[in-house]
């Protein structure tokens, strides 16, 4: 999850701590994107880009501790590719 005010976090810190076997994750939107270094799709609305980078961040977390195949650029841009529910394609 992204990094949020210290009254949320507590809260969320204490959730997790409840949870047997559960590790708390956050981030900084910038440094993922700065840790992805590609570009997204024109006209992709914001909370898309911040989802994307956070799966992004789940799946290279996912993939060191499994030893998951490593996506390269172009199958990463073809997973960027989506169709919301407004009805746009967002492609590159």
């Amino acid at each position: 999850m992204y990094s949020q005010d210290s009254e949320n976090m507590q809260v969320v810190r204490f959730w997790v701590s409840q949870q047997e076997g559960a590790d708390l994750l956050t981030f900084d939107q910038d440094r993922l994107a700065k840790a992805y270094g590609g570009e997204f799709p024109a006209g992709m609305p914001d909370y898309q880009k911040r989802n994307w980078l956070l799966a992004y961040a789940a799946y290279k977390w996912l993939a060191r501790r499994d030893d998951l195949k490593v996506l390269n650029a172009t199958q990463l841009q073809k997973r960027k590719q989506c169709t919301c529910q407004d009805g746009w394609t967002y492609a590159r």
